[in-house]
């Protein structure tokens, strides 16, 4: 890694220790206990005719990518994987989602961090 990119992995962790969220991502059974930092994304959505009509914001979780594990094996985000923590006594569920045909994720530089494209699945 070059030294920028060791300095902005440093300040993302940093950030995470101080405002991150204990989150439990899921897939199928399978789950793993995280700390992430919660953001958004504006996405432009098209109609059946290829026309951006509206706007739609995914709730963006950014998570160490190297924790994402099913049976030892790490793996990618993808569509249904669930996260959810719980806030005041209450439990908020998202999904991982595509908007555009985008994947679910996005790589956060050339670093092991991802942010996972989620919207509100259950819970408040």
């Amino acid at each position: 890694m070059t030294q920028f990119i060791d300095i902005i992995e440093r300040a993302v962790h940093s950030v995470q220790a101080v405002a991150g969220l204990t989150v439990t991502w899921r897939r199928g059974a399978d789950s793993v206990i995280l700390t992430a930092t919660r953001g958004t994304t504006n996405w432009k959505v098209a109609n059946e005719y290829g026309v951006f009509n509206r706007i739609e914001k995914s709730s963006d979780f950014l998570v160490d990518g190297q924790l994402l594990k099913v049976a030892g094996t790490v793996v990618e985000p993808e569509q249904g994987d669930l996260i959810e923590y719980t806030i005041r006594g209450e439990t908020h569920i998202y999904r991982a989602t595509e908007f555009n045909e985008e994947p679910v994720y996005s790589r956060h530089g050339d670093t092991d961090d991802v942010f996972i494209h989620t919207t509100l699945y259950g819970g408040l």
